[in-house]
C-alpha cells in the first residue's frame, strides 16, 4: 500500500489532458493517427502499430489493418 499515489488534478495552465476523439459516421469513436510504426499477424489477423495524434505513448496500440483501410487507406499504403 505504500506505493499507491493519490490522484492529483492536472494544472489548468498545461491544457487539456488529451485531444477530443472524432465520432465517425458509424457511431464509433475514431482518433487521428499520427503514424504507423510496425506490423504483425496476431491470431491470423494482420495488425498495425499506430501512434495517435496528440496522445502519449501509453495510448499507442495495435489496430487491425482492415479497419485502418476503411479510414486511412493512403497512410496504410504509404507505410507498406
Amino acid at each position: 500500500m505504500s506505493r499507491l499515489k493519490f490522484f492529483e488534478a492536472r494544472d489548468a495552465e498545461l491544457g487539456d489532458t488529451a485531444p477530443e476523439s472524432l465520432l465517425g459516421h458509424d457511431g464509433v469513436m475514431h482518433y487521428e493517427i499520427e503514424r504507423i510504426c510496425n506490423t504483425r499477424t496476431h491470431k491470423k489477423v494482420r495488425e498495425l502499430w499506430v501512434e495517435r495524434q496528440g496522445y502519449d505513448q501509453s495510448q499507442n496500440g495495435w489496430v487491425s489493418r482492415e479497419s485502418l483501410m476503411q479510414d486511412i487507406p493512403a497512410l496504410v499504403w504509404a507505410f507498406e
